[in-house]
């Protein structure tokens, strides 16, 4: 027994660090395997500051995969443990994962809510970078909740509070989710900046908004005139194919959706009937209502 626990020690956290990583280069399929294995290992090992940190990294992994229900229960234990041994600042990170799964989800006024108690639990701790994120999780699900310059203001907001901060965490999301926004409302020339900081960023092993950041030039190249489809369709077309290799099913619905959208303004209405069912298809599997609704809208223009 004794000499198993010592090969944990060696083990589990190797495991839990490339894991972790796997979360920024979107190699999820990879991390959850490491995370799955070497979480075990740091409960038996009574680690639980890092168990905390693991499973909470765990559950926006399963986020942005789609596994809606695996992650409500890893936010759950991330949040029960952190509170357990005391630690305020995995606590706050916690209700940045929560915002984050809700987001995803396009259940805005709980994203709206979580990311408020991360923002509360930061500014107790004098945790800038925290606070940053949550302000920008809290803009952009309040953009899509109908406020739309307001959710602009503060996704600028947070991430500029990140910046400095003199930190880089999530920023490759973060400038991917704004390029989008931005794209949406027609400040086309921001979008771009934003979508470029974030390829860029991806380079160097932060890939979480490349999808995002492909399928906002998308959007942006269709608002061209005159509009060359070739551009359109190189840009979504490359960040469905990012959805894929990291099998993010939530994402590649969006892309998909938004596909269809960009199809029916060019007239293209047959393909643009096929992606919007793969969309409604992924969305109806993951009870992703308010996008459901969004289908909808747009199933009354193609008819």
């Amino acid at each position: 027994m004794a000499g198993e626990l010592e090969d944990e020690e060696m083990l589990a956290l190797p495991y839990n660090w490339i894991g972790r990583t796997c979360l920024f280069t979107t190699e999820w399929v990879k991390g959850v395997d490491y995370l799955e294995k070497g979480i075990p290992m740091l409960e038996r090992l009574g680690h639980m500051d890092e168990v905390a940190y693991s499973v909470g990294v765990l559950g926006m992994i399963c986020s942005f995969m789609g596994d809606f229900e695996k992650a409500v229960s890893l936010n759950n234990k991330a949040l029960d443990i952190s509170r357990k041994i005391g630690n305020k600042t995995r606590e706050a990170v916690t209700f940045i994962y929560m915002s984050h799964k809700t987001l995803i989800q396009g259940f805005w006024k709980e994203s709206i809510k979580y990311s408020a108690q991360a923002i509360n639990n930061s500014l107790a701790i004098e945790n800038p970078v925290i606070e940053g994120l949550g302000i920008w999780f809290k803009g952009c699900a309040i953009f899509y909740e109908g406020e739309q310059q307001k959710g602009v203001d503060l996704l600028r907001a947070g991430i500029e509070k990140i910046e400095a901060a003199g930190s880089s965490i999530t920023l490759g999301l973060g400038f991917g989710r704004q390029a989008e926004v931005l794209a949406l409302v027609g400040q086309e020339e921001e979008a771009q900046i934003c979508a470029r900081k974030s390829i860029e960023l991806a380079k160097i092993g932060d890939r979480q908004g490349e999808v995002y950041a492909y399928r906002s030039l998308a959007i942006v190249a269709a608002k061209k005139k005159p509009i060359d489809w070739d551009e359109v369709d190189t840009y979504i077309k490359k960040s469905i194919q990012l959805t894929d290799w990291r099998g993010t099913k939530p994402e590649k619905a969006i892309c998909c959706f938004r596909y269809a959208d960009l199809l029916c303004d060019k007239g293209d209405i047959n393909q643009a009937l096929d992606y919007l069912a793969r969309a409604i298809d992924l969305f109806t599997k993951m009870n992703m209502t308010w996008w459901i609704e969004q289908t909808k809208n747009l199933s009354e223009k193609l008819d």
